[in-house]
């Protein structure tokens, strides 16, 4: 190999190392350095006018029909109608929601039984004898919650 191709790479290396260096040494302008950005403006929240809500309108009774799809939505074939009672459903709004609620006297399906008293069940089961009835008259009323769990455990016979 020749001298001259020696030297020359070396110097080649050299030469890049400086360029790089000063390349990495720029300095910012002024105008650079000024750019700051700006903070994302607040507004102040005003107060707005609450609405009244207005009481919800009184809906007509279900059908029979109606009561009978609900319930198969909801309960599947884990219940069935007591058709002896009379009548078999109550619309009311029941736990002060200003909804109205469908309430279904009903008995377990044979064999299903461990399906009603699931604890991932989408039901609330409530003893008709213990029952909460408010005083006549009074449109609001507190009632503490019952934490106790009506676990049905055997079949009636109708």
């Amino acid at each position: 190999m020749s001298h001259a191709k020696l030297s020359f790479f070396p110097g080649s290396l050299i030469a890049a190392v400086i360029l790089f260096a000063l390349l990495g040494c720029h300095t910012k302008s002024a105008k650079e350095e000024m750019q700051v950005e700006k903070p994302i403006p607040t507004a102040t929240p005003q107060p707005v006018a609450q609405k009244t809500p207005e009481p919800a309108a009184k809906l007509p009774p279900p059908t029979a029909a109606e009561v009978e799809a609900a319930f198969r939505r909801v309960f599947g074939d884990a219940l069935v109608e007591d058709r002896a009672a009379s009548p078999v459903f109550v619309v009311g709004d029941f736990n002060g929601d200003a909804s109205q609620d469908l309430a279904v006297i009903a008995r377990p399906a044979p064999g299903k039984l461990d399906d009603v008293n699931s604890e991932l069940a989408n039901w609330t089961i409530q003893d008709g004898d213990k029952a909460f009835l408010p005083p006549a008259g009074k449109s609001v009323v507190v009632v503490p919650k019952d934490t106790r769990r009506v676990r049905p455990t055997r079949m009636a016979q109708p």
